[in-house]
């Protein structure tokens, strides 16, 4: 034959995507952007939504996917649903239903990366409201939480109070149900969103999977390419991955003179030289990444003030507190999660920031290459392997997007720096 398999399947792909209907979510690029999607739930699931439909869909929410087996409806009616609902110290959960006496939170895990004891906390503050509540956790595809979010090393969300529910699955299944009593005026739309959570899922791409495995299996020589591409595929991210790292610490050099920063190598927190190994091997990530002390921070106790480029599947980098003195699991030197009042008031003597900035250890972060914490299509996911990430494999374009990116962490970091 004239092509390889790959050119083949590169025809079959672009088929495909010429084939997608016309979709409102996806031209608002929700796909990617957790908080809108929390925000169509939360419209959805409110009995006051702007749906019409009344409490219907949060019944069927009820009965479908959380499988309680009586729902009384005048109850249901009065239910109040809110989407980023804060709690102690600036934390928000993605969702809340709260009944007579009931108080259910719902964490929504698409893309973004798990943060210390998360779901131990929303449980903790749960518990407080509703001693009988359990931890709704919501992803593409139904993962338990890691340890790192379940737990603080002491207390631990117990199995029992943890429901892992899917979009792919358990959502799709509720808005296929919610559609089928729905006003003639809204199922386009609950169509509209079904094919965008399909899209999310991945499931759209099962036909060119379908496709895609009758070409490969239609000659020995083609199953044995694709055996091959298959065994290497893993390889080769990790090889893109180690790349754009590569490339950061060359372009970083000038930054690091110009505001005396200095690759911190000793400890090796997180590096991205061990820990891109395993970043494909497993569900979670191993957040490889790059650490700069900032020499001219004053810090209190032993504590250093560092610049770190992560890859928590997305990239972005940001400013965090490290004590070199303390000692962790990992090894020599931990990370500062808490900051207490006299850390606090030290990072702000040396960056333009604010309490509303923390998130977790990090001072302060941004995405690379926007600048921005909003979520977004430009931001390469290396665990999902978004557009984004996947250009990167062209040299020239790598370079293109770290100077880009290196330029917005002067912009937007290094620009906090009080001199």
């Amino acid at each position: 034959m004239d092509d390889t398999l790959l050119v083949r399947v590169k025809k079959i792909a672009a088929a495909c995507r010429q084939n997608t209907s016309y979709n409102l979510f996806s031209v608002l690029g929700i796909e990617t952007k957790e908080v809108l999607i929390c925000r169509v739930l939360e419209d959805l699931l409110n009995p006051r939504g702007q749906h019409g439909m009344g409490s219907v869909y949060l019944e069927l929410f009820l009965k479908e996917v959380l499988h309680w087996q009586a729902v009384n409806s005048d109850v249901v009616k009065h239910a109040v649903v809110t989407a980023e609902y804060l709690i102690d110290e600036d934390r928000r959960i993605d969702l809340v239903i709260e009944t007579a006496g009931q108080f259910l939170p719902v964490e929504v895990k698409i893309l973004a990366g798990e943060q210390k004891a998360q779901c131990l906390d929303y449980y903790r503050f749960s518990r407080a409201k509703d001693p009988q509540t359990k931890v709704i956790y919501l992803t593409r595809f139904g993962t338990m939480p890691s340890a790192y979010s379940l737990s603080d090393g002491t207390e631990r969300v117990p199995e029992a109070d943890l429901i892992c529910i899917s979009f792919k699955e358990h959502i799709i299944h509720w808005l296929e149900q919610c559609r089928n009593v729905s006003r003639e005026e809204m199922k386009p739309l609950l169509t509209q969103f079904i094919d965008t959570i399909r899209t999310i899922t991945g499931i759209t791409r099962e036909n060119m999977t379908d496709m895609t495995a009758q070409e490969i299996a239609g000659s020995a020589d083609s199953l044995r390419a694709a055996m091959q591409i298959a065994d290497s595929l893993n390889l080769a991210k990790k090889q893109v991955l180690r790349s754009v790292m590569e490339e950061f610490v060359t372009q970083m050099k000038p930054l690091e003179q110009k505001y005396h920063l200095e690759r911190e190598q000793n400890i090796g927190w997180y590096g991205y030289e061990t820990q891109v190994d395993t970043f494909y091997d497993h569900a979670y990530t191993t957040y490889p990444g790059i650490n700069y002390i900032v020499k001219d921070a004053v810090m209190i106790r032993t504590y250093q003030l560092w610049l770190r480029i992560e890859v928590d599947n997305r990239l972005f980098a940001g400013f965090c507190v490290f004590d070199p003195a303390s000692s962790s699991k990992e090894g020599l030197g931990n990370q500062v999660d808490d900051y207490d009042q006299e850390t606090r008031n030290c990072v702000e003597q040396i960056l333009k920031v604010a309490k509303a900035d923390q998130s977790a250890w990090w001072a302060v972060w941004r995405y690379l290459p926007t600048g921005s914490v909003k979520e977004s299509s430009e931001v390469p996911d290396f665990k999902a392997m978004n557009d984004a990430a996947i250009q990167l494999a062209d040299e020239k374009v790598r370079k293109k997007f770290v100077a880009e990116s290196v330029k917005r962490i002067e912009e937007s970091l290094l620009s906090l720096v009080r001199h």
